[in-house]
């Protein structure tokens, strides 16, 4: 493996821990739980989720053809 090449690994694993930091956190943040409510059934919550999941599984695919 090229200099180069671990380098952009080494950014990716940390964009992809990033994210799923971020999705957890999304999940189980209390202070957003008023606007949750406003949505009715959570539809917010699950559509901020949807956002951050969708970056993290592109970047997990950038990952895996690496």
């Amino acid at each position: 493996m090229t200099r180069d090449k671990a380098v952009k690994v080494s950014h990716l694993l940390f964009r992809i821990e990033s994210l799923e930091n971020l999705v957890d956190e999304l999940e189980h943040l209390e202070s957003l739980a008023e606007y949750y409510g406003d949505f009715g059934d959570g539809t917010l919550q699950e559509e901020i989720v949807a956002v951050v999941q969708a970056r993290l599984n592109k970047a997990l695919k950038e990952l895996e053809e690496m």
